[in-house]
């Protein structure tokens, strides 16, 4: 297959990257935001002058700054949203497969279990808004995957893991929230998982991957801290007494049981955790 990824730098991109190094049956392409960007209007005459055959693009790029999209909310939109229409026309006039990145925030967090792929939706900030406008302008697109995600991390980029490390630089004690709990996902998983989704001609449609287990932002910044033997004292809070501009929900678990009933493979979000760190070399000798 000849693949596209688009936001080749990002996290997930980057993952793909690495990935591609060690697969040699598919022809893989990449396309940093300086070749293809997603908030100009001309990015599908980008994708048309890179003049490559394609069966499949991998839409890595978004807006992901969470708090900052409530007062960028025109980019937001333009980004995970209107732009995701215009890719998906091209890709079903073209007849490429189109696999989409989504997100837990597309629900409001207030189910008791977890977040079922056909649980209403009610994002609670704009983030969530303008991917949820997204995921609406593809449900038309045939040959699309939609995998929705959560609590990405890498040892690429930035993120909530690498976030924990730099404040124990200076930092003998912090607060982390601990009544918002979610499914921590290792990029690295996410892009073998998608091609295994790929290769398997799973059924098109929407679909949720994270690692497995559950916890909230204080437990897995403690199990960082007792994986990496960081002495450091990590205290509990509720999330009102951490005001961000965004609201986040709750409970961003999402249901996994639709994937795996596709025999993909899952790990644990420990197991995950501790194999990036040991990619990081954040543990201690």
């Amino acid at each position: 297959m000849n693949i596209l990824v688009i936001g080749a730098n990002g996290q997930l991109g980057c993952e793909f990257q690495t990935l591609a190094k060690t697969i040699t049956q598919h022809n893989f392409y990449f396309a940093t935001r300086a070749k293809v960007d997603l908030s100009k209007a001309d990015f599908v005459t980008k994708i048309i002058e890179l003049n490559l055959s394609l069966d499949v693009i991998l839409n890595c790029a978004a807006y992901t700054k969470v708090d900052q999209a409530e007062s960028e909310i025109t980019l937001a939109d333009t980004v995970n949203a209107k732009a995701v229409n215009y890719l998906g026309q091209y890709c079903q006039a073209n007849n490429i497969v189109l696999v989409h990145f989504s997100t837990d925030y597309v629900f409001d967090g207030n189910n008791a279990k977890p977040n079922a792929i056909d649980a209403p939706k009610n994002p609670l900030n704009v983030y969530g808004k303008t991917k949820l406008e997204g995921e609406i302008y593809l449900q038309n697109i045939e040959k699309k995957y939609i995998l929705r995600t959560s609590w990405v991390y890498s040892t690429f980029g930035t993120n909530f893991i690498k976030t924990m490390l730099k404040l124990a630089e200076t930092k003998n004690e912090i607060n982390v929230v601990a009544d918002q709990i979610g499914r921590p996902t290792y990029a690295k998983h996410l892009a073998t998982a998608t091609l295994e989704i790929i290769e398997n001609k799973i059924p098109f449609g929407i679909y949720h991957y994270c690692n497995l287990g559950t916890c909230s932002w204080f437990e897995l910044a403690t199990a960082i801290f007792e994986i990496t033997k960081i002495p450091i004292l990590v205290n509990p809070i509720n999330s009102d007494k951490y005001v961000t501009a965004a609201k986040r929900p709750a409970n961003a678990v999402l249901d996994l049981s639709r994937l795996q009933a596709h025999q993909i493979k899952f790990y644990d979000w420990r197991d995950a955790l501790k194999e990036m760190l040991y990619l990081q070399n954040s543990l201690k000798t």
